[in-house]
């Protein structure tokens, strides 16, 4: 299996997208602010999904810091598990 390592990986209405987070002009120490700014177009491209309503973005990131890959997630959802 290939490691998968400096990749930002969305998580999307049970579909991946994987991308290179230098394509975006990002590197793993961007703000999470900067992930979700940059990545919002992509998304509502290819998924026909926002990521942010009314201000308020409905997705996060998470970093692993051995692989160097950043997921972007759906928030959790209040009585949702």
């Amino acid at each position: 299996m290939t490691d998968v390592t400096n990749k930002v990986i969305i998580a999307v209405a049970g579909e991946d997208m994987v991308v290179d987070y230098a394509d975006y002009g990002l590197t793993f120490d961007s703000a999470e602010i900067d992930f979700l700014n940059a990545l919002r177009p992509a998304i509502q491209e290819r998924f026909n999904v926002d990521i942010q309503d009314n201000h308020s973005w409905l997705y996060k990131t998470r970093k692993a810091t051995e692989s160097k890959n950043v997921y972007l997630i759906p928030n959790s959802v209040a009585g949702v598990s």
